[in-house]
């Protein structure tokens, strides 16, 4: 998570290339996610990465749609911050 968060500082303030930074961020959405320990913090991360406005509609709407698979599965503490941020997600964008 410390990674991500440096990694998104580099792009954002230091101007790095990197273009699969939201194909791997889609990519760490799986079923084990909602189970971690430190999903908090994991999902405050990852809302701050995709609250962007510059950010393109189906992209967001493509972590939007993941998450709502994901909750199908979910145990009720991940449906709840799922369900929260993908709100917030929706007002933003």
């Amino acid at each position: 998570m410390m990674s991500l968060n440096g990694l998104f500082l580099l792009i954002t303030k230091h101007n790095l290339d990197y273009p699969k930074f939201y194909t791997k961020l889609y990519q760490l959405f799986d079923e084990k996610l909602l189970r971690l320990k430190q999903k908090a913090q994991f999902f405050r991360l990852a809302f701050l990465f995709l609250s962007s406005a510059y950010l393109p509609e189906y992209l967001v709407s493509a972590f939007i749609k993941r998450l709502a698979r994901l909750c199908l599965t979910a145990p009720p503490s991940g449906v709840l911050i799922s369900v929260l941020g993908s709100l917030s997600l929706l007002l933003l964008h």
